[in-house]
């Protein structure tokens, strides 16, 4: 979320104090909101959005297709995708992955049919690019919760994102 919210902002970097501040300051607030921090859902992100950042330019996209996601990106838009983390595959990650994880999807390859996305769990998750398929079959609207929910099937995996829009300002 602050990932996207400071590409709303037109911030392009942030020291590491910033982000731990940021990712402080934010999980204090959802604690306060929800009860918890770890892993909310599509509807509780969208309200934080809301009432955390002041800003409306979002919405969840369920039932997303490959060419909707290329279609909104190549609108100007990014996009927040949940994941079940060890389905992308990443070799940056530390094995076997992380079962829920969230990524910014801010681009589109076609010539490689990649999306490029920044993943916030590796460090050298800026610009990394995904296959298309093998981000799409990953992505996943897990459940809400402090405890991880059992590994998902892909026909569990429901295709539901966060659309963000630019500011309008």
């Amino acid at each position: 979320m602050l990932m996207a919210i400071d590409w709303v902002h037109g911030i392009k970097t942030i020291s590491a104090t910033e982000a731990t501040d940021g990712i402080t300051a934010l999980a204090d607030f959802e604690i306060k909101r929800f009860g918890y921090y770890q892993d909310i859902d599509l509807s509780e992100i969208v309200s934080v959005f809301h009432d955390r950042f002041a800003y409306d330019g979002v919405m969840i996209r369920n039932d997303i297709t490959i060419d909707g996601l290329k279609r909104v990106l190549t609108d100007g838009n990014i996009v927040l995708a949940p994941t079940f983390g060890q389905a992308l595959r990443n070799p940056n990650f530390t094995a076997p992955g992380p079962i829920t994880h969230m990524l910014v999807l801010t681009g589109y390859d076609p010539s490689t049919r990649e999306f490029i996305v920044n993943d916030p769990g590796t460090k050298r998750g800026k610009g990394y690019q995904y296959d298309e398929k093998i981000l799409y079959d990953a992505i996943w609207a897990y459940p809400p919760g402090t405890t991880h929910p059992p590994i998902p099937t892909p026909a569990e995996r429901a295709k539901s994102v966060i659309v963000i829009s630019p500011s309008r300002e």
